[in-house]
C-alpha cells in the first residue's frame, strides 16, 4: 500500500464516476489508533474557502441565521469510494447522487 501525505491532496479537485465536478477536498475524517490514524471519510465541498472566511467574519450566533442551501453542503465520501491512485487527480468512483451531504464539520 503507497503512502500519501495529507498535503498532496487537500485541495485538490475532485470529480465523481461521470466526470463532473464535486468540489474540493476540504477536510479528512480519520479514527485514531494506537500507531496509526485510518481514514474513514473525506469531506467534498464546492464553497470550503468561503464557509471559512464566513465563520471568521461573522460571530458563531450569526451563522444560524445565514441560509444553507443543500447544494452548498459538503458530500461525505466515504474511504472506499475515493479513488487516489493518482493523488493529484482524485476520483470519486460513483456518481454524486449516491453521496450524501452533511453539514459542514459534521
Amino acid at each position: 500500500m503507497r503512502e500519501i501525505q495529507l498535503f498532496e491532496i487537500l485541495g485538490h479537485k475532485v470529480y465523481d464516476s461521470d466526470g463532473k465536478y464535486a468540489g474540493c477536498i476540504e477536510e479528512i475524517e480519520a479514527e485514531r489508533g494506537d500507531d496509526s490514524c485510518a481514514i474513514e471519510n473525506f469531506l467534498v465541498e464546492h464553497r470550503g474557502l468561503t464557509d471559512r472566511i464566513t465563520a471568521w467574519a461573522i460571530a458563531y450566533s450569526l451563522q444560524h441565521f445565514i441560509p444553507v442551501r443543500e447544494k452548498s453542503k459538503p458530500y461525505r465520501v466515504p474511504w472506499q469510494l475515493m479513488d487516489l491512485s493518482d493523488p493529484r487527480n482524485p476520483r470519486i468512483t460513483v456518481p454524486q447522487s449516491e453521496l450524501k451531504r452533511v453539514r459542514s464539520g459534521g
